[in-house]
């Protein structure tokens, strides 16, 4: 998977152009946890997001007993069409490094693992990781609930 192209495409299926307002009143038929939930988090007519870029740092584990490895990623997100892209590199050793990509775009998901960015790893695509889809594009929504609701893109 070329990630740069897979990125730059998610960013051409969307209108910029075009503002859609989220108004209360879309809530009305929604339940009301989630209602509450949203008119607690967002303000009224603000403009929806489109495209979502969200940045992550931390530490991994390959065994419980192992070093704690850094670990970066980027993950993409588009609203209307929900499609995600998360790309990550993982540093094994001063010598290794692994990438990965877990993606969910127009209904397939897939899982791509890669050493030193030329050796797959892993390569799962279809039911199993379509998934897990609603995990994947809801937590960092939610993680990130301030900025998305406020109409940040």
């Amino acid at each position: 998977m070329n990630v740069e192209k897979t990125i730059n495409d998610l960013r051409d299926s969307i209108d910029f152009s075009s503002n859609e307002l989220f108004s209360y009143s879309e809530l009305h038929n929604q339940p009301v946890l989630l209602q509450k939930y949203f008119t607690s988090v967002s303000a009224n007519s603000v403009n929806k997001p489109k495209f979502i870029t969200v940045k992550q740092t931390a530490k991994f584990k390959t065994e419980p007993n192992s070093d704690w490895k850094p670990i970066s990623a980027v993950q993409y997100f588009t609203t209307k069409q929900p499609n995600f892209l998360w790309f990550s590199q993982m540093e094994s050793s001063s010598i290794l490094w692994i990438n990965a990509i877990d993606s969910y775009i127009n209904g397939k998901g897939n899982m791509l693992i890669k050493l030193n960015s030329s050796i797959t790893v892993a390569d799962s695509w279809g039911v199993g990781c379509s998934g897990i889809f609603p995990k994947q594009f809801c937590f960092p929504l939610n993680y990130c609930r301030q900025k998305i609701l406020s109409g940040v893109s």
